[in-house]
């Protein structure tokens, strides 16, 4: 079964930042990366399997709508080269100075996981129903 996302594809290394592509972690970070990309979409797990609530997603990737395929591999390309690129820093952490000896951190800092607007390429396949509130 193919994976969105293949850490060893020339094609899906490129969309990673230089600095990390071949970084000791890429594999185990991408698929995770896979994993929780699709949990986020994923409303529960039925008899029958998954159930992600993406329109045109299969397991397979190989069998999947071609737009979602691509975005979906952009996502966790994009993802995945976030973490990597913070795979050392502490989360919050703003500034560091004298070797280390001087940090600050704020709630507004870097998140370590998520870069901002992640979501953004997948906007058009959700197929969950939004909550609204009045």
């Amino acid at each position: 079964m193919a994976t969105y996302f293949d850490s060893t594809d020339a094609d899906d290394k490129a969309l990673l930042h230089a600095s990390i592509r071949a970084h000791a972690e890429l594999a185990n970070v991408a698929a995770l990366v896979e994993e929780e990309v699709l949990r986020h979409y994923t409303l529960g797990d039925t008899a029958s399997g998954r159930e992600v609530y993406l329109q045109g997603y299969t397991a397979d990737a190989d069998a999947a709508d071609a737009a979602l395929r691509e975005s979906l591999r952009r996502t966790v390309g994009e993802v995945t080269s976030h973490r990597l690129r913070h795979y050392d820093k502490e989360p919050g952490l703003v500034r560091e100075s004298r070797g280390g000896r001087s940090k600050q951190w704020s709630a507004k800092g870097v998140d370590p996981n998520w870069p901002d607007g992640w979501t953004r390429r997948l906007v058009d396949f959700d197929t969950r129903t939004p909550f609204y509130n009045l």
